[in-house]
């Protein structure tokens, strides 16, 4: 415990060598990528934490396109080609990441890149429903109607997703409801949940 400690204080402030960062992209676990991303840009290694970030987004990780997007914006706000590619390879798995996402790229001002990715969405492939409800809630709340929709229309006339779980089909109709998708509506109640 003790060694633990003091090699923690005295290595605080130093900063690892230039190739500790491929070697972190390399060996490290996936899901702690964006986490070591978010400590490589406090300490100022801003390259090593956008290799980190992308890293995470390429393994699933959507938030971390937010904080990509945030850095890249901060060390070179004119450049759209981050965005485009956050909005090409970010992960759809996670609801409450696209959310952020979008807004992300909406506060950017790269409108052309949260378009492409609501159309990403609108096309992604459907998974559990649970998922589906998340998505189509992103979309809605960044005033992405038109695609909010299209990807309700397909979610609701999909005969592998299920409706046995009633509380996740109440979700579905409450946002169906506020996405204003009123066909989606009739058709799920058509399918009688």
């Amino acid at each position: 415990d003790y060694l633990d400690q003091h090699s923690r204080r005295s290595r605080d402030a130093r900063i690892p060598p230039a190739s500790f960062g491929a070697a972190v992209l390399r060996f490290a676990d996936p899901g702690d990528l964006a986490t070591l991303g978010a400590a490589a840009q406090s300490r100022g290694l801003y390259r090593d934490a956008a290799q980190l970030y992308k890293g995470a987004i390429t393994h699933g990780a959507s938030t971390a396109g937010r904080d990509l997007l945030t850095l890249m914006r901060r060390v070179q706000p004119d450049d759209k080609r981050p965005a485009r590619w956050i909005a090409s390879h970010a992960a759809l798995n996670d609801g409450y990441g696209v959310t952020e996402l979008l807004k992300a790229l909406r506060s950017a001002g790269a409108t052309g890149q949260a378009t492409a990715l609501a159309n990403r969405i609108a096309r992604s492939p459907l998974g559990d429903l649970r998922t589906v409800v998340q998505l189509i809630d992103a979309l809605h709340i960044a005033n992405r109607r038109k695609q909010a929709v299209a990807l309700a229309d397909r979610a609701v006339r999909a005969d592998h997703l299920s409706l046995e779980n009633p509380i996740i089909v109440t979700s579905l109709l409450k946002t169906l409801r506020e996405a204003g998708a009123t066909d989606s509506v009739s058709a799920l109640l058509a399918r009688n949940p």
